[in-house]
């Protein structure tokens, strides 16, 4: 069985970092019970590895898996390639394929912020939202909204080769089952519904239970995208989102 790389590491926070419950108003925002941004006239949209097999660079190929699923629902679906993720890998992180210690992870926060001056596989972000990850209203409404959510996770060592993330039978939390005993992993959120996320991970879709990922989940972040998702932006803003408190936050956040 091939256990594959993670990449992310220890969660790092900044007090002014822009929330989704800022400019979110759940009372009026229609969100379906359940949706997947990955299925595209009921055809798959293309993840694959992007070097996350041999390289702690989960990180980058999930923000690539993000650019698959906004330009496939958008245009012509655009699938990065391990060079695509490894040149992020490099230019955020300080990746050298000559020197193997320098393959170490990343931090989601610090990408993310780096994010909105320096492309990963040809675009940037305009800001992102960090999503409170302990309100599944507000994790439904910003995985609808963004086209997905990027999460980070404290993986389970138990939870390598599994077809299905879950929680344990017996509730344990410790040994294999406790959280981070294989590792910090980041991966592209598409799909919601009452009883599970659809997550894509390496090159597969992984079903993620509500108890897993309230367990196991431990960052999540909306990426407002410049160019693939601009309906967040300006009068195209759907209601339920507050597009003046969005406009002045992105003036904020990328001053």
């Amino acid at each position: 069985m091939k256990i594959y790389r993670l990449g992310k590491n220890a969660v790092k926070t900044k007090p002014k970092t822009l929330k989704i419950a800022d400019f979110l108003n759940l009372s009026v925002l229609s969100v379906p019970a359940a949706f997947d941004w990955s299925m595209v006239d009921g055809k798959s949209l293309i993840y694959g590895m992007d070097g996350n097999d041999n390289h702690e660079d989960c990180i980058f190929a999930s923000a690539c898996h993000h650019i698959g699923t906004w330009s496939g629902n958008t245009g012509p679906e655009q699938v990065a390639t391990a060079t695509d993720a490894l040149a992020a890998y490099t230019l955020f992180a300080g990746y050298d394929p000559n020197n193997p210690a320098t393959d170490s992870g990343a931090v989601m926060l610090d990408v993310a912020t780096l994010w909105r001056t320096k492309p990963i596989f040809r675009h940037k972000i305009a800001a992102f939202a960090v999503v409170d990850l302990k309100r599944l209203d507000l994790v439904a409404a910003a995985m609808f909204l963004f086209g997905g959510i990027w999460i980070g996770w404290s993986l389970p060592k138990a939870w390598q080769g599994a077809d299905i993330w879950d929680v344990s039978s017996n509730g344990s939390t410790s040994g294999d089952w406790a959280p981070g005993s294989w590792g910090g992993h980041a991966t592209h959120g598409p799909a919601y519904s009452p009883k599970l996320l659809g997550i894509k991970s390496w090159t597969k879709n992984v079903p993620a239970t509500i108890p897993a990922f309230t367990t196991y989940a431990e960052e999540g972040y909306g990426l407002i995208s410049t160019d693939l998702w601009e309906r967040l932006t300006g009068s195209l803003c759907p209601a339920g989102v507050d597009g003046a408190a969005l406009q002045n936050a992105l003036i904020q956040v990328t001053a």
